[in-house]
């Protein structure tokens, strides 16, 4: 008989106190005087015997169940020897849960972590019994192989596997190990998890749904087995992303890149380049103290409108797996925009928003626009569209306020201009979809020309100022600022997610931003025509207008079109047929697809990705798409002995955490078959201590004490 947990046989020392108790308690009977001394002489003697019989029944039950309760909390089980016999214990199936992380690509001088995973699973195989079945499943990737195996093809599989850099599928795993460990044809069933304690990969099991008390009940017994001395060092390029929110065709706009140092020593002379469509932009030396991380910026001139296609390459580091990530951005042909009006108005003066758009549609940004009344865009799709104005409308019907919130949910901008006859009420039960603060007032008389304030100087920083003017770093911007006629008080709640673009010499918005979900709605204070202002009559009205039609149709195209391993690939695009492949890597893949009312929703599950670029078809058009790997798997740290423990008892049974690093090959292989191979019989020891306890009970009933 061994035991799961010897340190609880110090329990033992418990046996002391009865003893203690025995010896406090021995007391003599008390002498009483009588005549006939001689017949209570003999009595005394009677009575003492009977009196220590039942002190030592009562030390030797009370010592017993201690020491059946201390051997109980112990655990211990009969090895394989003596539980498989003949008529012996039922086939276990094991579940290995394999690590195979580009982090087990990790080297000290035990070899390799992932050779030192697959020789502890041979281990584990090869002392199984010959009618044991096992399920071979690796962290990362697609495993390809979902049934259990006897131990020769445990061990084929178990040669096949090697490390993956590819997405990340821990808590996914586990789920479907556990789900196959729990079926009604499993007898036995145990789980190995071999891994070096990342804990990124770790803190995935918050992912798991646990039960009521913590726990998953269902889940069959875990054992950890933590592979590897210590944690490298990783340098890694993190993020790429586009500091600019409009970019066109013939345009130069800026490309940042992030790099990490995951270390705890300094990095010196690793170099940063990026590549776009095969052309060098420029590199970088990269010096990176513990811990650190920087952006470097590079500048880009996309030659004609597509997907724009580049590579951020670091070199000089250990590990090369996250030495490169891709990026993919679209430089739109045309971009179109809605502008909505309102036939219901009768203003004697026009809005010069029309106007603004036909002189865009004949620069170089390609911006082309459509105008409807407000009253026929009831059936019509707006999903076309890369931006929608409402242009002074009198109120905001309620069947497009899902329509438009779900557009800019998704990516896309709109534009509100409000009208001098609108409804306050209806405009604001709009901008609560969006919680995009309130109008509250109105200042000054429509179209009487009497100035009640002006613009706030202008404060370049925003997207739509910036580059309007052609002036040295430290020149000054001289413009004659508007003058205010009329104007709606707008308060914008002063959400994180807003920014005043445009504020009044009141220091009242005029033109605010806020972001929502993945897109943009900007509000304006003012209308667009000279009732409210003589802003349409200022030069500086033309080129802010355009730029801001520019920035709302802009805004979904500068973010960089990437899918991170470790997701399922599910996204839409505006593709006209079901009919469409991916091609990644030179592998050419179906994908599942289905017509929504904004084109084409495309599913596919991804685990036989790599980073890479993607080219995503119907047939007809084609999109280019980023596919990098998730950045936690930089990150090499591992958790302690001490933490795993804490950490993964609050998710799983979890029999023990195995430190391989720290362990001979006979104390590893004992552990082995402590884990898994023999049976546990501590409850046997418990039922024995209860019914000790009831023996003590009768004792002391049935033993009065005499004097």
């Amino acid at each position: 008989m061994n035991f799961l947990n010897p340190f609880f046989l110090f329990g033992l020392l418990a046996i002391a106190i009865p003893i203690v108790l025995h010896f406090i308690n021995f007391r003599k009977p008390r002498q009483v005087a009588f005549s006939t001394i001689a017949f209570f002489s003999e009595l005394q003697k009677t009575t003492l015997k009977r009196l220590n019989i039942k002190r030592l029944l009562l030390l030797a039950v009370r010592s017993l169940a201690l020491i059946f309760l201390a051997l109980a909390l112990a655990r211990p089980f009969l090895p394989a020897q003596l539980t498989d016999l003949s008529s012996g214990r039922s086939p276990i199936l094991y579940g290995m849960l394999i690590d195979n992380s580009p982090g087990m690509n990790q080297i000290d001088e035990n070899g390799p972590y992932i050779d030192q995973a697959k020789e502890f699973a041979e281990d584990v195989i090869s002392q199984a019994k010959s009618n044991d079945q096992f399920l071979i499943m690796t962290t990362h990737g697609d495993p390809g192989h979902t049934r259990a195996v006897n131990q020769q093809e445990a061990e084929r599989l178990l040669k096949d596997v090697e490390v993956e850099n590819k997405g990340a599928y821990t808590s996914e795993q586990i789920k479907f190990i556990a789900q196959q460990l729990s079926q009604d044809n499993v007898a036995l069933g145990m789980m190995y998890w071999i891994s070096h304690g990342q804990k990124t990969h770790i803190n995935s099991l918050d992912q798991l749904m646990l039960d009521e008390d913590g726990i998953q009940k269902e889940f069959a017994p875990v054992q950890f087995v933590k592979i590897g001395k210590q944690s490298d060092a990783n340098t890694a390029v993190t993020a790429i992303r586009s500091t600019n929110s409009i970019i066109s065709s013939g345009k130069p706009f800026s490309v940042e890149i992030e790099v990490q140092n995951y270390g705890r020593e300094p990095v010196y002379n690793q170099f940063l380049s990026l590549d776009i469509e095969g052309n060098s932009m420029g590199e970088y030396q990269v010096d990176l103290d513990a811990g650190q991380s920087e952006s470097y910026v590079f500048e880009v001139v996309p030659q004609s409108p597509g997907d724009l296609k580049g590579l951020a390459r670091l070199e000089g580091g250990t590990y090369t797996f996250d030495d490169k990530r891709y990026f993919s951005i679209s430089i739109p042909e045309t971009r179109q925009i809605l502008l909505v009006r309102d036939d219901r108005q009768n203003s004697e003066y026009r809005s010069y928003l029309k106007p603004v758009l036909e002189a865009a549609g004949q620069t170089n940004s390609r911006i082309r626009f459509n105008e409807l009344p407000v009253d026929q865009l009831k059936g019509e799709s707006i999903e076309d569209y890369d931006a929608v104005m409402l242009d002074g409308l009198v109120d905001i019907p309620d069947f497009i306020h899902s329509d438009l919130q779900r557009f800019v949910q998704e990516g896309k901008g709109l534009i509100i201009f409000p009208s001098e006859g609108s409804d306050l009420n209806s405009y604001n039960t709009f901008l609560d979809l969006f919680n995009a603060g309130q109008f509250t007032g109105l200042r000054g008389d429509y179209g009487r020309f009497e100035q009640i304030g002006g613009f706030h100087s202008l404060i370049q920083g925003h997207p739509i100022l910036d580059e309007i003017f052609e002036k040295q770093e430290d020149e000054e911007i001289s413009i004659t600022m508007p003058d205010l006629y009329y104007y709606w008080i707008y308060n914008s709640g002063g959400q994180s997610h807003s920014n005043t673009i445009f504020n009044s010499n009141l220091n009242e918005p005029l033109l605010t931003e806020h972001r929502y979900g993945d897109g943009l709605l900007m509000v304006s204070s003012l209308g667009a025509d000279p009732g409210w202002s003589n802003f349409p009559a200022n030069p500086l009205f033309a080129p802010v207008y355009f730029r801001m039609a520019l920035y709302a149709v802009s805004f979904e195209d500068t973010r960089m079109q990437e899918h991170i391993l470790g997701r399922p690939f599910d996204r839409g695009y505006a593709f006209s047929n079901l009919d469409i492949e991916i091609e990644i890597n030179d592998i050419n893949v179906r994908p599942e697809a289905a017509i929504t009312a904004e084109g084409v929703q495309i599913h596919y599950n991804a685990k036989d990705w790599e980073p890479g670029w993607a080219k995503i078809s119907d047939g007809q058009e084609q999109r280019s798409l980023a596919i990098n790997q998730d950045v936690s798997e930089s990150d090499f740290e591992a958790f302690t002995i001490q933490e795993l423990e804490d950490k993964i008892s609050k998710h799983l049974h979890l029999l023990d955490v195995m430190d391989t690093y720290n362990m001979s090959v006979d104390d590893m292989n004992f552990r082995i078959g402590s884990a898994g191979f023999g049976r546990e019989i501590w409850n046997w020891f418990v039922w024995l201590a209860l019914v000790l306890l009831v023996i003590e009970c009768l004792i002391t009933s049935k033993y009065k004490a005499e004097r």
